[in-house]
């Protein structure tokens, strides 16, 4: 999300007309979101406008299919751009409900190769494998709460913790 507002920015897109709201933070009523963007950042309404919202951890949002689908309906000039850790049985269930309005793209979580690799860390091959492994064993047990490109930059407290609560929502929704 964040490379794609940098994109926008860089090719002349307004900043007033790029708004990011993480439903990670704050669970704010999606209207209530929208009302403050069009108050405090746009100065007006987003009905007939060309914006880009970008709500990332939408699943957090009670009902966001429906209330996502009522927001894209009524104004046909917006883009909305979602992300979430949500379980493949959300997904589902908001593919139905936003049939025909949404494209969903799945980003699993990094490989051990790619972790690396954006750690700008040496692969070793494989005959230099015994020389590189207790380097290789820190960054094994980095990967294990660093293994998401977004926990990458994070220090290791607060990627700890949002792995936790990321599984701990993910078996919470499956009961």
């Amino acid at each position: 999300m964040h490379q794609l507002i940098a994109y926008l920015l860089s090719n002349g897109i307004d900043a007033k007309r790029i708004f990011y709201y993480s439903f990670d933070i704050k669970r704010k009523d999606l209207n209530r979101v929208i009302t403050e963007y069009e108050a405090k950042i746009l100065h007006d309404k987003i009905r007939g406008k060309h914006v880009f919202l970008f709500f990332d951890e939408i699943h957090k949002l009670e009902d966001w299919e429906n209330k996502v689908k009522v927001l894209y309906d009524l104004n046909p000039g917006v883009k909305l751009i979602l992300s979430g850790s949500a379980s493949l049985n959300l997904m589902r269930r908001s593919r139905e409900s936003l049939a025909g309005r949404a494209r969903f793209h799945y980003l699993p979580p990094l490989s051990f190769k790619e972790f690396l690799k954006f750690r700008g860390e040496k692969i070793p091959e494989r005959e230099e494998l015994e020389i590189y492994k207790r380097k290789l064993e820190i960054r094994l047990g980095e990967f294990m709460y660093k293994g998401f490109p977004e926990t990458i930059n994070m220090e290791e407290r607060k990627a700890r913790e949002y792995v936790r609560e990321l599984i701990a929502n993910s078996a919470q929704s499956r009961k």
